[in-house]
């Protein structure tokens, strides 16, 4: 597999699966939003949780182990037909003011 140390195999979130895409806006509330008001409109909700500070451990193909930044979520490889230079990405024109108003409690987290 090519680049396996993008593709993500496991990692920490509120359920036990999820297929994101790369549209998924980020939940406009903390912590996850699964079965609550303010989630985003996809399933990246699930993992876009603060669980280490502003990232989350995750298991890589290649079985790398490492911490992956919230807002890095939305550059990792999670299946074939996932952009990962799409719109919540700096080179998919994403900024700091889209961030910030679609989820202010990431306002200051590292951008991809």
């Amino acid at each position: 597999v090519k680049r396996g140390d993008r593709i993500p195999m496991f990692l920490d979130s509120i359920f036990m699966g999820g297929f994101p895409t790369y549209t998924d806006s980020p939940a406009a509330l903390e912590g996850g939003t699964f079965f609550t008001a303010g989630g985003g409109d996809g399933e990246m909700d699930r993992y876009c949780i603060p669980r280490h500070g502003k990232s989350v451990n995750s298991l890589f193909v290649d079985l790398s182990v490492r911490e992956v930044g919230l807002k890095e979520l939305w550059k990792l490889k999670w299946h074939r037909e996932f952009d990962i230079n799409g719109p919540w990405t700096l080179v998919g024109g994403v900024t700091s003011a889209i961030w910030d108003e679609a989820a202010p409690w990431m306002k200051g987290y590292p951008e991809y």
